[in-house]
């Protein structure tokens, strides 16, 4: 268990986001994948 979560998360780190966890009103879970977007990226 929890694997897919671990490679989802070293995909968004090489691609410079995260994966988030946040707790839902009432119970249960969600999780937030951000990526950086080109306009945040250093590439010109």
């Amino acid at each position: 268990m929890g694997v897919g979560l671990s490679i989802a998360r070293t995909f968004a780190r090489a691609q410079r986001g995260d994966v988030r966890y946040r707790a839902r009103e009432g119970g249960g879970s969600a999780f937030v994948f951000v990526v950086a977007t080109a306009h945040d990226s250093d590439a010109t």
